[in-house]
């Protein structure tokens, strides 16, 4: 599909390797971005800048989006949807490596869509590139995130729930605090979490933790998942 149309913003995607996904989609719908009242957000991987939009629709008029992406097909399509969105003055699109990106701007808001396979799975090159840990690993991503966020700042992630305990553990070293964390099933009665959406904060506050099905037994969207999503789903 060339296209993703969500309710106040449409996305191209014919050149990246990674299209717009459930994932991305139920991250930034659970994203508490809109609590920011200024200031910046940054976009780790930003792939077709679906996040990125999701944050721009959430979040004030004063609050200034940076994506970060390394992949050059991937850039064509988040350009170009960076610029046909009424956000465009708010959203500017980097075509770095996070590794490489300057530490002296910090952010007050970072959300990411991390690669996250390791190995034995093979997929064509820009789609190995967006989801395999060779190019950046969790350690290395959270290194980054721990140099470039506020200490009043947010740092929210969608990933495996397999990964979940690695991946905390990883970030408790950088001193990176998990503060909310919503569990994720695909069918209901289903005894397996599928996803994990984590938010972390340099400062401990009060954790929360809650749970989202995303199919019903007859394979309808379950009324959570249509509530969640809501605001960017066309249909729902």
């Amino acid at each position: 599909m060339a296209q993703f149309r969500c309710k106040q913003f449409l996305v191209e995607q014919k050149h990246c390797g990674m299209k717009v996904s459930t994932d991305s989609l139920i991250l930034g719908s659970w994203s508490n971005a809109s609590c920011l009242p200024a200031g910046s957000v940054l976009d780790i991987g930003a792939g077709t800048g679906i996040l990125s939009l999701m944050l721009a629709q959430k979040t004030a008029d004063n609050v200034e989006i940076h994506a970060v992406e390394i992949e050059k097909n991937a850039i064509l399509d988040c350009q170009k949807n960076f610029y046909q969105s009424k956000w465009s003055q708010r959203l500017r699109l980097l075509h770095t490596d996070i590794k490489a990106l300057a530490t002296d701007n910090k952010y007050q808001w970072i959300i990411s869509n991390p690669p996250y396979y390791t190995a034995g799975q093979k997929f064509e090159t820009q789609r190995m590139l967006a989801r395999h840990q060779q190019e950046l690993t969790f350690q290395q991503l959270l290194t980054c995130v721990s140099a470039l966020i506020t200490q009043q700042g947010s740092a929210e992630f969608i990933l495996p729930y397999a990964n979940l305990d690695c991946f905390v553990k990883e970030a408790s070293k950088l001193e990176l605090h998990l503060v909310a964390r919503l569990n994720v099933k695909t069918v209901e009665d289903k005894n397996e979490y599928k996803l994990a959406c984590l938010r972390f904060s340099k400062n401990k506050t009060e954790y929360s933790q809650d749970e989202l099905v995303i199919y019903q037994q007859n394979k309808q969207y379950t009324k959570a998942y249509k509530a969640l999503c809501q605001p960017y789903y066309l249909n729902f």
